[in-house]
């Protein structure tokens, strides 16, 4: 196994899955909810691994993914 890397996205991402599960035990199972949060583990996940990929040699990946969590939180924001 290689090393372990910390990113924003993984950090984001378990927040929303002990989110999820805070969620399901306390309020009751919401299936739309759990769908939605599935998908965007999911698509947390993926963006994970392409910046780990495409950004390989870049040594601000925090800064990288930062930004892009800023970006699309800014981006739902305006659209609702």
């Amino acid at each position: 196994m290689s090393r372990l890397r910390i990113t924003p996205l993984n950090i984001s991402c378990s927040m929303v899955l002990a989110w999820l599960l805070w969620d399901i035990c306390f309020e009751g199972i919401v299936w739309k909810w759990i769908a939605y949060s599935l998908m965007l583990i999911v698509v947390m996940v993926i963006t994970d691994l392409v910046f780990r990929f495409f950004l390989r040699k870049m040594k601000r990946i925090w800064l990288t993914e930062c930004g892009f969590i800023l970006f699309t939180v800014l981006l739902i924001w305006l659209m609702s």
